[in-house]
């Protein structure tokens, strides 16, 4: 018996299928490109929402106090509703880069302006921890200094990384010390004692009053007199 070619409107109906089993191998290729793209997308998306977390904790702790926050382009939004409603891979990536772009702003604006705010802070208590080593026998100084060392020392550790709330905690407790310090110094004595710290102070800083402190405070034996060379101490 001769085989049978079934026609389908003039068409071998195994063309037909064929055509038809093409067209779903099309299909689901498609379908799963989609889904492949779709998967990516959520992974990326997810690492981004981490790391957005991450700066928006540390600019609520700081926010007011060292860094006066951003403005998110609308393009931002824009674009992001835009990949809500396209699962094209372009949207996405156009999408993507602008927030990228985002991140790294608001990334490098919170570091820089914590790192600041530190070493301003640093930079202030500088003379007063050069005094606290000067007057290591004075009881009304140590113990404030020690845990002012200790705080500076752990926050210039980490100057470099994201702030969180406990950082932003030691910040204050620090600029407290510094308060508490500067304020049981009279002027005339802090004057006296950064000069000296610095180097050297000239005699006649050495008033009765700063005098009378140093006695007072068991800090007197801490320093000596030298003569100084002729144009400079």
């Amino acid at each position: 018996m001769e085989p049978v070619i079934l026609m389908t409107e003039g068409v071998p109906i195994w063309l037909v299928e064929a055509r038809h089993a093409v067209d779903r191998a099309g299909d689901e290729k498609q379908f799963q490109d989609r889904l492949d793209h779709l998967t990516t997308v959520e992974d990326e998306l997810q690492r981004r929402i981490e790391k957005l977390t991450d700066l928006i904790a540390a600019a609520e702790a700081g926010r007011a106090a060292w860094w006066p926050g951003v403005d998110v382009p609308a393009r931002v939004f824009t674009e992001l509703n835009a990949v809500r409603k396209s699962i094209d891979p372009r949207q996405w990536s156009r999408a993507r880069n602008t927030f990228d772009d985002l991140l790294k702003q608001v990334d490098n604006d919170i570091r820089g302006a914590w790192k600041e705010y530190v070493a301003n802070l640093a930079g202030n208590a500088g003379d007063l921890r050069n005094l606290v080593r000067v007057l290591g026998a004075a009881p009304a100084l140590t113990e404030d200094a020690a845990q002012l060392d200790r705080i500076l020392t752990e926050l210039n550790a980490g100057r470099g990384k994201l702030p969180d709330l406990r950082s932003v905690q030691k910040a204050q407790t620090a600029a407290n010390l510094l308060d508490r310090l500067a304020g049981k110094l009279p002027a005339a004595v802090k004057t006296f004692l950064i000069a000296a710290a610095r180097g050297g102070a000239p005699l006649e800083l050495l008033t009765t009053e700063v005098l009378a402190w140093l006695t007072t405070n068991a800090a007197s034996d801490e320093f000596r007199v030298i003569v100084a060379r002729k144009g400079g101490r």
